[in-house]
């Protein structure tokens, strides 16, 4: 019985795993609604467990079952860490992530849920593309038909750095538009796109100046949690500081979601160096339910 209880949970759900993409369908002929997250990796802190992932998964919030997804096409992503997803209608669309040997991608691809058929849109290292990247912000902006792609991690000598990069992809033409960058890249941040304007919150900065932040335990690049809201106007490519109030505090690694105009935010965590820069500091975790309204 212990053995049928293990294959069946394999089965049945998706693995345990960390920096996996995820979003939310609906399917329009049905009219049922989803979760769906693709990749990701399993491992432990030796790395000794390695598991990288490049499957897609469905969450039926009717059912309450997940429901593994198997392409019918023979060419895919492969397996793909910290990808970065959003959704059109059907079709959910891959860009980048880490792969399976550490090297980083800046491909497009786009799967269909329906007919579960892959197609590259975009090959690795096409001029005209934003730069190889993971973790960055891809947000759907559903009036305008395109795609906003901000930050991420981006390649610096065999680790990585906070990227401040803004793109924008046409869905109807198919094609990348470099915008206005930020004054400071990030990874971990919340971010919606609401009434033509793109908005994000919190998040792991880029160094700047004597800010190298707190370290972990285990070698790591420094820890910048932020505090700060920013809104990029889509129709002048201007980004403007919003002043809100009444927040959490610094904050990396949160999780966000919109419902109506507001973006709420949990999780995360503010990393906390009593000794200041460059020394070892703990973890202050997100136990909260924030929101802010957007428009």
């Amino acid at each position: 019985m212990e053995k049928y209880q293990r294959y069946f949970h394999y089965r049945n759900f998706p693995r345990s795993r960390a920096f996996f993409a995820a979003n939310a369908w609906t399917d329009k002929d049905n009219d049922k609604e989803y979760a769906v997250i693709f990749g990701g990796i399993h491992y432990n802190v030796t790395l000794s467990e390695f598991a990288p992932f490049g499957d897609i998964w469905l969450y039926s919030a009717g059912k309450k079952q997940w429901t593994l997804v198997t392409p019918v096409s023979t060419v895919t992503p492969g397996l793909r860490i910290a990808p970065n997803v959003a959704i059109y209608k059907n079709d959910m669309y891959v860009f980048g992530g880490l792969l399976a040997t550490f090297q980083i991608a800046n491909d497009l691809w786009k799967f269909n849920l329906e007919t579960k058929v892959w197609t590259q849109l975009i090959a690795d290292g096409v001029a005209g593309s934003p730069g190889p990247r993971y973790l960055s912000s891809f947000r759907l902006d559903k009036e305008e038909k395109n795609i906003i792609l901000m930050g991420g991690n981006i390649p610096v000598a065999a680790s990585g750095a906070q990227d401040g990069q803004t793109w924008s992809y046409s869905i109807q033409t198919g094609n990348w538009t470099r915008l206005a960058d930020m004054n400071r890249g990030r990874i971990h941040n919340a971010a919606e796109v609401i009434d033509g304007k793109f908005i994000t919150a919190f998040g792991d900065a880029e160094h700047q100046g004597n800010d190298t932040g707190c370290r972990t335990p285990e070698a790591s690049a420094g820890q910048s949690p932020i505090n700060e809201v920013q809104s990029l106007n889509l129709n002048t490519n201007v980004w403007s500081v919003l002043n809100v109030t009444g927040g959490p505090g610094p904050l990396k690694r949160v999780m966000s979601a919109r419902v109506g105009n507001r973006m709420y935010v949990t999780g995360g965590y503010n990393y906390v160096c009593p000794g200041g820069p460059e020394t070892v500091g703990n973890a202050v975790w997100n136990t909260g339910l924030y929101s802010v309204k957007l428009g």
